[in-house]
């Protein structure tokens, strides 16, 4: 078998077989974690896996940035991992806090001046018309603004594991502290070529003349050539060091990516017509156009080139933290003693829903209609691109008495609540590809679904409710491993690819070949509601309300 990890948020998953804990660190509203903690945890499976007949493995990850420092040691220039929560006035170093997770929000300011810096440009246009704080490049600014006396190496988290792939692992000095081997590369991007998703890796010198990022930033690449790789091909050799852990006799790293890339590749159609949500943590959408020349859209990511072949122009938007949502419930409802047995949380709000409907005789979407919800928690990502974005609720309890309210604190307001972050998410999906469709002038016929979110049955329904698409989801035990699969799939590619020319066509047969045989879906067929119909009209101009307030207000 080909070997895929995959990095996320809080867990790590190799294949479809392996499901660890990630730790993460927090102060404040900073978030970290520990590239050493993740590497020890791939070395400690690597072991116990049979290679036989592998030959290639591939890593996807999070958005998030691997920071690290360049200095000297023994009278070699190495790099050491940079303490990413520390205060920069008060700098002290630490082995474990150099991952800069993609969720921190603390590079705001850096954000609104890049947005400034590049007001107008086709660069901008492809970030759907705003940099983001969660971006890597909004990142960088911040270490350069904030650290103007250290020479700082940042790697996105998939490439900076490939490099350790790639070069051994890392190494402990006399003192026990972490240190790398530094293998420096010289990036050949063209000068207007922009990094996907506003990350660290590929940005041209035109754009990155735009940024103000001092010389003692750089941006770490692990492939010898310095280009951009698209997915699934022949990186390099992993290093002995790495292959002595394994029964491998010989093993080649595949060119990796975001994790939501990953998750798309799983459920990737090459055939259809389709948009492809990953939801999980956050929410993710990808919709493949195949037209020779395709244009960026207003609130839109994209298009971009991930795989190799010059007319897949890959779409993408999206959902911030999704998963925290339902995740407030949950501890809310946790926080409730001895209500409830909490084994199964998801299947607890379910039998409550359904006592509801079978209570009143109705669908939830009727007896909850009174109520509206709209849930950026931490800013809105598509279509408006906006981090000041944030909830909004109609309680609906003076016009149902007999109902909680979503202030309460009790299961019935959990119950509520929970219905309720469905139907945003619902809404919102659909608001989502009617942006698309209508910036790209075309149609999508279905939405395919993998990740945690797409457990949920109800969630799926009333999607395909709002949107009036059916809903795919594979019959396939993917779950939440569908960016490790996506990472098995980029694997198999570069182990069909090794010794071969990769052109469009020999890409475009590894592609094929690697996708799984025989996949076969569930479907959700969409029954109209007129109840979400005439809400969903409501919803937009919630929305399109507050985007304006927030706008006007500043």
């Amino acid at each position: 078998m080909s070997i895929g990890v995959d990095i996320g948020t809080s867990r790590l998953r190799i294949n479809q077989v392996i499901a660890e804990p990630l730790h993460i660190d927090t102060s404040g509203e900073h978030f970290t974690q520990s590239s050493v903690a993740v590497w020890d945890l791939i070395a400690k499976w690597l072991p116990q896996l049979d290679f036989r007949p592998t030959n290639a493995i591939a890593i996807t990850a999070t958005c998030s940035l691997v920071v690290l420092e360049l200095t000297t040691y023994g009278g070699h220039r190495v790099l050491r991992p940079f303490n990413c929560l520390a205060d920069p006035k008060h700098y002290t170093s630490a082995d474990d806090h150099d991952v800069w997770m993609w969720k921190d929000q603390r590079a705001l300011r850096q954000a609104d001046k890049l947005t400034e810096a590049l007001k107008g440009t086709v660069w901008l246009q492809q970030l759907g018309g705003r940099i983001t704080p969660e971006m890597g490049v909004a990142k960088l600014k911040w270490l350069s603004d904030h650290y103007r006396d250290r020479h700082l190496v940042v790697f996105e988290y998939y490439d900076w594991i490939q490099y350790l792939l790639l070069h051994g692992g890392y190494h402990r000095d006399s003192d026990g502290h972490v240190y790398f081997d530094y293998h420096p590369v010289t990036t050949h991007y063209s000068a207007d070529s922009a990094a996907i998703d506003g990350s660290v890796k590929g940005w041209g010198a035109e754009p990155w003349a735009r940024f103000g990022i001092g010389s003692h930033i750089t941006a770490g690449c692990s492939n010898s050539d310095g280009t951009m790789l698209p997915l699934g091909v022949p990186v390099g050799d992993v290093h002995p060091t790495i292959l002595s852990l394994t029964d491998a006799k010989s093993m080649i790293v595949a060119s990796g990516g975001i994790d939501a890339y990953a998750a798309w590749l799983s459920i990737y159609r090459p055939d259809a017509n389709s948009v492809q949500m990953i939801a999980g943590t956050s929410t993710c959408f990808f919709v493949a156009d195949h037209r020779r020349r395709a244009l960026p859209i207003p609130g839109i990511w994209g298009p971009y080139k991930v795989v190799g072949h010059d007319h897949v122009n890959l779409f993408e938007f999206g959902q911030s933290v999704t998963g925290k949502l339902f995740e407030r419930i949950i501890v809310d409802l946790c926080n409730l003693a001895g209500e409830v047995s909490y084994e199964d949380p998801f299947r607890f709000l379910e039998h409550k829903t359904e006592e509801l409907e079978q209570l009143y005789n109705h669908h939830i979407s009727e007896i909850i209609k009174p109520y509206m919800y709209y849930g950026d928690l931490v800013g809105n990502r598509s279509p408006y691109n906006l981090s000041t974005m944030s909830e909004l609720v109609i309680d609906g309890h003076n016009s149902r008495p007999d109902l909680a309210s979503v202030l309460d604190f009790s299961v019935e307001s959990m119950v509520v609540r929970y219905n309720l972050t469905m139907e945003h998410l619902a809404f919102q999906t659909r608001q989502l590809i009617e942006c698309y469709c209508q910036g790209a002038q075309t149609s999508v016929d279905g939405i395919v679904v993998v990740g945690s979110q797409a457990q949920n049955d109800r969630l799926l329904q009333l999607i395909a409710n709002v949107t009036g698409l059916k809903v795919l989801r594979t019959q396939t035990s993917m779950g939440e491993f569908g960016g490790a699969i996506g990472a098995t799939m980029m694997a198999k590619m570069a182990r069909r690819l090794i010794g071969v020319r990769v052109s469009k066509s020999t890409y475009h047969e590894a592609l094929v070949q690697s996708v799984e045989p025989g996949r076969r879906y569930q479907e959700f067929t969409p029954r109209p509601n007129n109840v979400l119909s005439n809400k969903y009209r409501f919803y937009c101009q919630f929305a399109d309300l507050q985007h304006r307030f927030k706008q006007a207000m500043g």
